[in-house]
């Protein structure tokens, strides 16, 4: 739900008056992860979060674990920094660079509407990867040198 509630926001009906505030970092921060405007906010963070453990009837303390775990990811996400054994934040990162790609968080129903095939060609795509060491992912993967 996320994914379709957050393309929905770019839409240039939404994006200019809605989700425009959020995409002001475009190199993102994990403070800004909630910074949103309240309509983006109730519709793209909290109404996919919260669909999965209203229809199954979760328990309070379930559901207390669940939006923990989604804040982590999020923040995570928008960390900026590619941690040793965390989640990689490089496909949101990406998104937040260019605004028409990676809009889900596991990048499935990205690959399923094509919305992931610029990123795919990129090197932060090979970054994209969980990091089992201490060596940056930028030196071992570099970008390519810059033409002048």
């Amino acid at each position: 739900m996320f994914y379709y509630s957050h393309r929905l926001l770019h839409h240039p009906m939404f994006y200019k008056k809605i989700h425009k505030k959020h995409h002001e970092w475009t190199a993102p921060i994990g403070v800004i992860s909630l910074y949103a405007h309240p309509v983006e906010h109730v519709v793209s963070n909290m109404l996919p979060a919260m669909v999965g453990p209203v229809v199954m009837g979760s328990h309070l303390s379930s559901i207390m674990v669940w939006f923990s775990l989604t804040l982590v990811v999020t923040t995570i996400s928008h960390c900026g920094y590619h941690l040793p054994f965390l989640p990689s934040p490089e496909f949101h990162d990406y998104h937040h660079l260019k605004f028409n790609q990676c809009y889900g968080v596991l990048g499935v129903l990205d690959h399923l509407h094509g919305t992931d095939t610029v990123f795919k060609q990129t090197k932060a795509y090979e970054r994209h990867i969980l990091l089992l060491g201490f060596t940056p992912l930028s030196e071992s993967i570099p970008d390519p040198p810059k033409m002048e």
